[in-house]
């Protein structure tokens, strides 16, 4: 069950950064937020991440687009708790420059792979920009 979670958790996370790829302005609407309630250099903690209206909002609108699943998941509360600590602490602590298609290519970014999970054809490339500690 756990492995089960962890997958689905982390095509969430996948399937939202390449939505935020797609729309830079709600990436920085993003970034905004979060580091207006903690420094980059620091941890954002679930109860700070709870507080996030824009990050709810966010993994949301992920979910409406790209459900992980298609079935009901009795445990998307923590899943969604997980994905918004994690989701805050990778956008506060690094930007990112996203290649979205194999080498590049952006033709089907949004095509998905056939299997349980409903995970992106072709993986996400991320690359975290360490930020200044000014």
């Amino acid at each position: 069950m756990l492995f089960g979670g962890s997958a689905s958790t982390f095509t969430l996370l996948e399937w939202t950064m390449t939505e935020l790829k797609r729309h830079p302005k709600c990436m920085k609407k993003l970034q905004d937020e979060i580091r207006s309630v903690q420094p980059h250099n620091s941890y954002v903690s679930e109860k700070e991440a709870e507080k996030m209206n824009y990050l709810n909002v966010v993994i949301k609108e992920a979910l409406r687009l790209h459900p992980p699943g298609r079935r009901k998941c009795p445990g998307i509360g923590l899943a969604i708790a997980l994905a918004e600590v994690t989701l805050a602490n990778l956008v506060n602590r690094f930007d990112w420059r996203i290649e979205v298609g194999p080498l590049g290519d952006d033709k089907h970014y949004l095509d998905e792979a056939s299997s349980i999970d409903v995970c992106r054809k072709f993986p996400l490339f991320a690359f975290h920009l360490f930020l200044n500690s000014t």
